[in-house]
Parts: C-alpha cells; structure tokens; sequence
C-alpha cells in the first residue's frame, strides 16, 4: 500500500452500544406513552415518576417528552457510533444514578421490597452500561 492512499477500516458497531441503544429507545418509547396518558389525564401525574426520578415528574408531559427526545437522541447517536452521543449517553446514565440513589435510599428506609429491587436493578444496569462505555475497545470504535 502506498502512502497516498489511505487505510479504510469498518466500524462495526459492538453488541454492547446496540443492546445499550436498544435500551436507550424503550425509555423513549415509554417516556411518549407516559407523557401520552398525562396529557390526556388518564393516569395520575406521579405515573411516570419511575422513569424520571426524584419529584421533577411535577413538570407534567413536558418533561417526559423533553426526556424522550434526549433518550432517542442518545440512541441515535450511539446506533452511528458518534463519539459525542457516547459523552452523552454517559452523562444521561450518571444523572439517572445519581436519581435513583435518593429513591432507594428512602425505599430501603421503608422497607419496600419492590422498589428496592426495581431500583438496584436500575443501578447495576445503569454503572454496568457507564463501565462499558468507558472500555477502550469500545472507546476505539467510536473514533
């Protein structure tokens, strides 16, 4: 190969970013359903408070929708392998723990089973994906 012309190499996107993609879009698609039945009012506005965390569902469908968007976004991103949608993805996924501890702080308080395990399933997920991301073999292949 001369030096004029340049190597092409595939991206091949890792199972990882696309399970992490994957996981990305069924927030979103939940976040439009919840924002959905609020706006018609046909569920309570605390419904989707699993989704957002903390008190900030008060804001109503806005919110959810704002919060769909950044998730499809992030999807998006990462399906392409954009290195910015990974500096994204990671910081979605860090203020969705940050979130969460607060939640299962009180659930654990109050002795909800449920909510605990909802809640540290959200965690494992959650650092697992942020580890993840942060590998260098998968770093590589974001550019």
């Amino acid at each position: 190969m001369s030096l004029l012309q340049e190597e092409t190499r595939v991206r091949e996107r890792p199972t990882g970013v696309t399970a992490i993609a994957a996981l990305f879009c069924v927030a979103a698609v939940l976040a439009l359903g919840v924002a959905g039945l609020i706006y018609a009012q046909a569920v309570p506005l605390n419904f989707g408070s699993f989704l957002i965390g903390g008190d900030l569902y008060v804001m109503g469908p806005v919110l959810f929708l704002i919060y769909a968007a950044i998730h499809f976004v992030c999807a998006w991103g990462l399906w392409k392998l954009y290195n910015w949608a990974r500096w994204l993805s990671l910081a979605v996924l860090a203020f969705g723990f940050l979130q969460t501890v607060p939640d299962i702080s009180m659930a654990v308080a109050d002795f909800r089973y449920l909510d605990i395990a909802r809640n540290g399933l959200e965690i494992i997920i959650r650092i697992a994906a942020i580890w993840y991301l942060m590998q260098e073999p998968v770093r590589e292949e974001f550019g």
